[in-house]
């Protein structure tokens, strides 16, 4: 049996590296769809509590601003979801193209 030659190492390692991102995007990917398709409930907005000689503390916050909270908020959370969710479906795209590229150069060294 031969000894691998520097070329066919650098194309081994590459494609476990690539193999690695694409475990890793996938895992992502997944984590980033399930956000997607069940989203944290935002958390309430506290309003202060009143001290015994604070009566200015007694106003509560509206119930249109809590509302609006609540709504940035989950449109907050959807929108990082989706762009994690894009940042890896590229990362799969990307890993899974340099891994194939290199695993028929790998291949084809090895047949020559």
């Amino acid at each position: 049996m031969a000894t691998p030659d520097l070329r066919e190492l650098y194309l081994s390692l590459v494609c476990l590296i690539t193999l690695v991102l694409v475990i890793v995007g996938s895992v992502q990917v997944v984590r980033h769809g399930l956000d997607l398709l069940l989203p944290d409930p935002p958390s309430p907005v506290f309003a202060p509590v009143p001290g015994p000689a604070d009566s200015t503390a007694t106003l509560k916050l509206p119930r249109s601003y809590e509302q609006a909270w609540q709504q940035t908020e989950r449109l907050r959370m959807w929108r990082q979801a989706t762009r994690g969710l894009l940042v890896n479906l590229v990362l799969l795209v990307l890993a899974g193209l340099i891994y194939r590229a290199h695993w028929r150069r790998l291949q084809a060294a090895r047949r020559t």
